[in-house]
């Protein structure tokens, strides 16, 4: 399993998404952290993939998907991790 600050962000990554409607449920968290262990996470697209087929179970949920991933990775990918304020401030720019 990822571990650090990737974890950590996974994590607020899945809170940004359940506030925007997706569902997020443990099990999606522990899936999509197995995925990531399967890709090279410097590929943006494999990463892109893994975790939209996780997240993405109907086809109107893909563009909010890649979309929270393109903002959340600009902003936090890899940095520290993601404070719960601030994962509520990027909700506001929806």
């Amino acid at each position: 399993m990822p571990t650090g600050y990737l974890f950590t962000n996974l994590l607020q990554f899945g809170r940004l998404l359940q506030a925007l409607g997706i569902e997020v449920t443990a099990e999606t968290q522990r899936v999509a952290a197995r995925a990531l262990e399967r890709v090279d996470l410097g590929q943006r697209e494999q990463v892109k993939g893994a975790l939209s087929s996780v997240w993405v179970s109907r086809r109107e949920q893909l563009p909010t998907v890649e979309e929270s991933l393109h903002l959340f990775r600009r902003s936090y990918w890899g940095k520290a991790p993601v404070s719960p304020t601030l994962a509520n401030c990027r909700l506001r720019f929806w």
